[in-house]
């Protein structure tokens, strides 16, 4: 895409705490990085909050060393275990992915959304991004924009879509850049 002149994006990679104990992985990354001739910034990997919670000491020195290089860190499905929020403040993490049984409960009868509206605030206390996963309904994004999230995924937006309609919609936002 980068070659064809369209405008660049980051990538999301999901990692698993097994891929980030390995010795060297950050270096691996760099290198990937370099060969490619992207920044840094322009990669996020996900690790699950599940799998954060299990091992999260076995995974800090590739997480430390991932964000000296400037690769954003996400913790995907938060929201769905007991992250505590002492070892959260001390991860070099920049984006919360809450979790899409939480988006999907707001609306709902006898809901009011405060789970939802604590991980924004929580999040936004320790300087992390929040976007929601799994955003199907315009009371959902309206929830979150008058709430405060800095970003949302889910069919309302787009459902998974091909390669070669990724390449389209980044044709269109550059035209629009353009005129």
């Amino acid at each position: 895409w980068r070659d064809s002149g369209l405008p660049i994006v980051p990538v999301s990679v999901n990692v698993t705490a097994e891929q980030l104990r390995h010795h060297g992985f950050a270096k691996l990354i760099a290198q990937i990085l370099d060969e490619n001739g992207l920044a840094a910034n322009m990669l996020q990997v996900e690790i699950s909050e599940r799998d954060l919670m299990q091992h999260a000491s076995a995974v800090m020195e590739s997480l430390n060393e991932l964000n000296e290089l400037g690769v954003k860190i996400t913790i995907d499905n938060f929201g769905a275990g007991f992250f505590s929020l002492q070892s959260l403040k001390s991860m070099p993490v920049h984006e919360l992915k809450m979790n899409r049984s939480l988006v999907n409960q707001i609306g709902q009868v006898g809901d009011s959304g405060q789970i939802a509206r604590a991980i924004i605030a929580m999040g936004h206390i320790l300087n992390h991004q929040v976007v929601a996963e799994g955003v199907e309904t315009t009371a959902q994004l309206q929830f979150l924009r008058e709430h405060d999230s800095d970003g949302m995924l889910g069919y309302l937006s787009s459902p998974p879509i091909p390669a070669d309609q990724i390449a389209e919609q980044l044709r269109n936002i550059k035209s629009m850049l353009v005129h």
